[in-house]
Parts: structure tokens; sequence; C-alpha cells
């Protein structure tokens, strides 16, 4: 290929970098990083001046392969600016998707480029009317998917805020775990959760908590801390019982990061789940040991799980924990 690079269309470029990034980067530099690293290069120089011949599918695939690839620059994604701007009314859900992840993968390079002004917003607009229109058409993925270069580059849309959250509205039940946990994450990076939000996201996830992974429940855990005030004490206890359950199951998975952070949720909403608890600073111990708990987590990190066993006090009536 990096004999015939110079000869190559706009759409055979697009072919050999998506094959690339199919194989991955990782394997391909295991044969020969420098011999991959001068082929993109050919590549992004033969596709520049060629690049308004592409489609829509053709410029958000060559975005995201190029990202997957790792291989990023400036000219290239200011040309992908100016390719994609003029077609967008024409994009489908996936080149929505495709380009999203490859500005989000790419934002810290891309923070001064011409994605941060108008494009970025138009994207934006074009894919809130999409969302409108053909609703039915995008998946929770792509959904999820499209907000992250918003909250990566802190660009606030307004209309795809509202759009996704209506398709969310629309079709919770059609979201795994993993897009709900995205797309949480995009609302609170784009300012954008209230207390309706969050009833909406518990209503969906209560009776699949058995599906979410810890890191997930977690997150889930943090947004009704976040809200916690509106709710009866009660029901609090209620949702942080479940939600306990849920984390007992995967709590040997969990980072040590992540048992601080239980331990301080469960301090700052003041529910006193022992088992839950207990369960967490003897895995702390046992799995890690002290070597390890100096080594991966920061001081502040320790300090605040100290400070949260401190605040929540001496287990009372519970002598086996």
């Amino acid at each position: 290929v990096a004999d015939v690079a110079s000869s190559l269309g706009s759409l055979a470029v697009c072919h050999v970098v998506c094959a690339m990034a199919r194989v991955g980067s990782d394997r391909l530099a295991e044969q020969d990083h420098e011999t991959q690293r001068v082929l993109l290069h050919r590549l992004e120089a033969q596709l520049l001046p060629r690049a308004a011949e592409l489609l829509p599918q053709g410029i958000s695939a060559s975005a995201s392969a190029f990202a997957k690839l790792r291989h990023v620059s400036g000219d290239l994604f200011d040309c992908f600016a100016t390719v994609a701007v003029p077609r967008l009314a024409a994009f489908v859900p996936e080149d929505f998707a495709m380009l999203a992840s490859a500005l989000n993968a790419t934002h810290r390079v891309l923070e001064e480029s011409a994605w941060r002004g108008e494009p970025l917003r138009l994207l934006g607009h074009h894919a809130a009317e999409s969302l409108v229109i053909i609703n039915g058409a995008w998946s929770p993925r792509q959904v999820a998917e499209v907000l992250q270069p918003f909250v990566a580059l802190q660009v606030r849309c307004k209309p795809l805020l509202q759009a996704v959250e209506s398709h969310f509205r629309g079709r919770a039940s059609t979201y795994a775990p993993r897009d709900v946990v995205r797309l949480l994450h995009g609302l609170q990076g784009a300012d954008y959760i209230g207390v309706g939000q969050v009833a909406l996201l518990w209503d969906v996830s209560r009776k699949r908590l058995h599906l979410f992974a810890g890191q997930q429940t977690l997150a889930l855990a943090e947004a009704l801390l976040q809200f916690r005030h509106g709710l009866p004490s009660a029901e609090l206890h209620r949702r942080f019982r479940l939600l306990a359950l849920s984390l007992q199951r995967s709590i040997r998975q969990l980072p040590l990061a992540s048992l601080a952070a239980i331990a301080r949720i469960w301090a700052l909403a003041g529910v006193h789940d022992w088992r839950l608890l207990s369960a967490v600073a003897k895995v702390a111990l046992d799995e890690y040991g002290g070597a390890s708990l100096r080594e991966e987590v920061s001081p502040e990190e320790l300090s605040k799980m100290i400070y949260s066993y401190i605040k929540l006090g001496a287990p009372l009536h519970v002598p086996e924990h």
C-alpha cells in the first residue's frame, strides 16, 4: 500500500485506513511502528486535497479510523470539518455516531481546531434534527455516543440535549446498562441533569441492577447522591440497599479508587449499610494489602476513605461485622 499510496483516490484511502483500524493500531505497531507511521502520513497527504469527494459515510468512517489508529493532526481534522459541514443534512445516525466518537477520542488535540466553533454547533443541531425526525432509527449506543464530544470540548448544544432526553424517555427500556451510564455521564458533563432525569434513570435501572457492572452501579449511586435531598429518608435507604446488593456481587473486581468512592458516597448519604461497608474494607485489605493501598490510591483518596468510615461511626449491634 505504501508503494501505491500516491495514486490512491479518496475512497481507496478511506478503505485502507478502515481496514487498518479493524486490525488495530497495537497489532500493527507490533510488526513495524515506523512503517505504520509513515504510511498514515502518506495516506493523510493523499486524502487532504481529495476529501471533498467523500460521501458522508466516508467522511465519518475515515475520521473514526484515523482516530482509532491514533493518527491525529489539526490539518486532517480541520479538513474533515470543512467537508463534513455541507453534508451534515445527509448524515444518518451511524455517521453522526462515528464522527462523534472520533472527535471525542481526539478532543485534547483538537481543542484549538475548527471543530471547536461553528462545525461542532452545526453537528449538534443536525444530530438533534435527525433524532426528532427519525427517532426510531437511532440506537441507544448512537445516542449516548453523539453526546460525548460536546462534553469533552465543553460545548453546550441545548437542542441536542433535549432530543437525547426525548429519545431516552421514549425508548428507555431498550437502553443497556452501558448506554444508560454513558448517557448519564453525558448529561452530567453537559450540566443538563435534574431530579426528573435522575428519577427516570432510576426507574429504568432499578429492575435491571443485576445486569449492571460495579462501576456502572457506582455511577448511578453518584447521581442519586447528588439529588438525594428531594427523597424521603425511607425511599433513599431503600434505593441504596438495592445498589448495595448489586455492588456486593462485583466488589472484588473494583479498583481501590472505586472502593474509596463507595465509602464516601454511603457516608455522604448517611446510609449505614455495614454489610457492604465491611466488605469494602475487607476487600481493600485482603485483595490489595497495605503496600498496594499506598501505591494505587492517592493520599487524598486514602484520607477521604478513612474520613468516610470515621463519619459513619461505629457499627453498633452488628458484632459479626
